[in-house]
């Protein structure tokens, strides 16, 4: 978890007034493989984050698409509740990729009916970008937000953060302190 993630959310639950946080790990991810950290560790990094505040929760789902995900989560939640997933922008582009459906729109009028997307702009995509492609989807452009995240949140990535951990550079003021505490806590028990 990066604070560009964090931001993210803040952002998200800042603007549309959002009760729950669930910070859903997944355990399998369409076309993006779970590597770097142990599903467990990144289990208790979420928790040790989520400690912070009173309405944050973690759950772990072993769904790729997020129309599966939401079905998962209706199970455990209250009927009335109401669903808003925050991707980055990459995240959006692979929820509308064909080859993970057998009926693309028929599959997103599903998953549109029953939950909205807080989407932020990620590195070189900017609010253009993501207004040029939900130009193609019309039909599902109002049930998309978009929040901006600064420069500065924008090109951090997870993928960098791993790196650095691998050559033992700093990664101070690129995730929160809670996870820097945990991961500074687990280098010492290698």
């Amino acid at each position: 978890m990066t604070v560009a993630h964090t931001k993210l959310i803040e952002l998200a639950q800042r603007t549309f007034q959002l009760d729950e946080i669930v910070l859903l790990l997944a355990k399998n991810n369409v076309d993006k493989g779970v590597f770097g950290f142990s599903l467990v560790e990144r289990l208790l990094m979420m928790r040790v984050y989520a400690k912070s505040f009173d309405n944050y929760s973690v759950v772990v789902s072993s769904h790729g698409r997020f129309i599966d995900k939401i079905e998962a989560l209706k199970r455990e939640l209250p009927p009335t509740t109401q669903f808003s997933f925050i991707v980055g922008y990459d995240t959006l582009i692979r929820i509308f990729e064909p080859k993970y459906y057998d009926d693309l729109r028929s599959a997103l009028n599903e998953l549109f009916g029953q939950c909205r997307l807080i989407v932020a702009n990620r590195s070189s995509f900017d609010d253009q970008s993501i207004t040029d492609f939900l130009g193609n989807w019309p039909e599902f452009a109002t049930e998309i937000d978009l929040v901006a995240l600064d420069d500065f949140y924008k090109e951090i990535s997870s993928s960098e953060i791993r790196r650095r951990l691998e050559n033992r550079q700093s990664i101070d003021h690129l995730v929160p302190k809670e996870i820097e505490t945990f991961l500074a806590a687990r280098s010492n028990d290698i």
